[in-house]
């Protein structure tokens, strides 16, 4: 027969029962980054986010990333798109100026 996989243990203060083995704790994973080390779990298309540094907006790159908006879908967003992504007015001005020139 295959020996145990882990020794077992005689009986202490720490566990009374005896035989009983814990596995050791894992170490936690990193949590995933963002564009440029931000939070949120998601990456930013970097063109948007350099986009948004370049305009004062980096701020909104969360949102971004959250939302996985690349440049394709940012040229095809509303006004309204952009005010339901939580954008101030002079955010959204700034941006689809931009995004028109381009």
């Amino acid at each position: 027969s295959a020996p145990p996989s882990a020794p077992l243990s005689a009986p202490s203060a720490d566990d009374p029962k005896g035989g009983e083995v814990t596995p050791p704790p894992q170490a936690a994973k990193p949590k995933p980054q963002g564009y440029g080390g931000r939070e949120e779990g998601a990456d930013c298309d970097s063109r948007v986010a350099d986009l948004l540094e370049s305009l004062g907006l980096a701020k909104y790159i969360p949102n971004f990333a959250a939302e996985e908006i690349d440049m394709a879908a940012l040229r095809l967003m509303s006004e309204h798109d952009l005010a339901e992504m939580h954008l101030t007015k002079g955010a959204r001005v700034k941006l689809r100026e931009k995004v028109a020139v381009s």
